[in-house]
């Protein structure tokens, strides 16, 4: 096995070549700062801030603790850094690869705090999420697209027009392209981000209304708000990936600048008024700057790609999945900044904030947000686990930050150890030889706690 050593001195130089890179996106970052702050508003109105601070996505990433921004794998890393939509894993055989997610959540209320405000989710009725992406790649290219949601249901109570509730629903849409050069080791990628937010006032005295999923209940008045860019695009993420040949890390990074969304129409707006239930001026989620690196024992980390090439040598062969072989320690870590709302007069508040009218403010301070993960082999072929920890800090002016703790593992299905103990056909083999595998997830911290199961493919 060979391993490939990097003295601090060449990390350090590694990292300035990769700022350097990046240093049009830097300005921009400034750029997109100054002009929040001299674009605040004439009238003081006010919105909601969509925090996303908690970490989200597949078991890989939340077992990790959501340092992912220079790994840059799989359908997973196009929400941490565009740039993975480029990088291939280089063992693979075929020219192509895809894949696709799906994920849908009811998260428990007691004791809860989602939005890390200070307040437990004991106000708010119902709470769920949605993940649906798919990702495909060709050679060093690859396109990929994934829609997030988050609903809210808050009662109304307002003796006068009977029961009522409020639901808000949050969906973000990222179309991304990434492109690899393998001539300068880098992964570059964009991604046009789309926001909307859905706000229904349900009434729950008819017919089946006020059951618990909340689908029974008759909609009379609904508001929406959506971006003003082209497409009503609300936000444009840049990313880069520095993954030199042969050597065993990355480094990553990535710009998010967003701008807010707007009211673009209401239906029975009087309905709002008489529930005292008033649809936002605007609602925003925060620009960040991702910075990110990795490093990883056992095998090559950025082997040459060898995708393009129809057969494989024996020792090639031998090369591929290094992610089963023994000695396979991957470490990671990520610093995320996220700055305030600068010099706006629109008093923002978290969504479970405004529904229930508290008296809170969001996204005055800025914040820094801390991410380290691990992941090994536990049983080499069969069981890879992985922990992380992260520093989520509060976008609430007298909420203090919290620390998580993440972890998973992943099983390998055994049926291609069975299969090829039988006396059947190497046709029939090759059909039912898929690297399946059970995943499992957790994040906990303080009134927080996620927990997931899955089936994929082994990558």
């Amino acid at each position: 096995m060979i391993l490939f050593r990097i003295s601090p001195a060449q990390a350090l130089t590694c990292f300035i070549r990769l700022t350097s890179c990046h240093s049009r996106l830097v300005q921009s970052f400034v750029v997109a700062l100054t002009l929040a702050w001299s674009a605040g508003a004439a009238l003081a109105a006010e919105g909601i801030e969509v925090s996303r601070s908690v970490v989200i996505g597949g078991p890989r990433v939340v077992g990790l603790g959501g340092a992912f921004t220079s790994i840059g794998e799989g359908l997973g890393g196009l929400m941490y850094n565009s740039a993975s939509l480029g990088n291939r894993a280089s063992w693979r055989k075929r020219r192509w690869a895809a894949d696709g997610t799906f994920g849908l959540s009811f998260q428990p209320l007691k004791d809860s705090d989602y939005e890390n405000d200070g307040y437990t989710n004991g106000q708010v009725e119902r709470q769920r999420s949605m993940l649906v992406g798919l990702r495909g790649q060709l050679d060093g290219g690859g396109i990929g697209w994934l829609r997030t949601s988050r609903h809210y249901s808050v009662p109304v109570r307002y003796q006068q027009a009977g029961r009522h509730e409020a639901e808000f629903t949050f969906v973000e849409q990222l179309l991304g392209f990434g492109f690899n050069f393998p001539k300068r080791n880098l992964c570059l990628g964009f991604t046009a981000i789309t926001e909307r937010t859905y706000i229904a006032a349900t009434n729950l005295d008819g017919f089946l209304g006020g059951f618990p999923t909340g689908i029974f209940n008759k909609t009379v008045a609904t508001a929406l708000l959506t971006g003003n860019g082209p497409l009503n695009m609300t936000a444009l993420e840049l990313g880069s990936l520095y993954k030199p040949q042969g050597a065993p890390y990355r480094l990553g990074a990535s710009l998010r600048i967003t701008t807010n969304q707007s009211h673009k129409g209401s239906k029975h707006k009087e309905v709002f008024n008489d529930l005292e239930i008033p649809p936002p001026t605007v609602v925003r989620s925060p620009s960040l700057l991702r910075l990110g690196a990795s490093y990883r024992f056992g095998g090559s980390y950025n082997p040459p790609p060898i995708w393009k090439k129809r057969e494989l040598s024996p020792e090639e062969e031998r090369l591929l999945d290094p992610e089963l072989r023994p000695g396979y320690v991957l470490l990671s870590a990520d610093l995320v900044v996220v700055p305030p709302h600068l010099g706006s007069t629109i008093h923002f508040k978290g969504p479970e904030g405004f529904a229930l009218k508290r008296k809170e403010v969001a996204g005055r301070k800025w914040n820094v947000g801390l991410h380290g993960g691990a992941e090994m082999l536990l049983i080499p072929g069969w069981v890879r686990t992985r922990g992380g920890v992260y520093f989520e800090p509060s976008r609430f002016n007298e909420t203090p930050g919290r620390l998580h703790v993440t972890g998973g593992f992943d099983i390998a299905a055994p049926h291609s150890w069975i299969l090829n103990r039988l006396d059947i056909e190497e046709r029939l083999k090759k059909w039912f030889m898929v690297p399946l595998m059970g995943r499992f997830y957790f994040d906990f911290a303080t009134h927080y706690f996620s927990v997931g199961l899955s089936i994929g493919l082994w990558s």
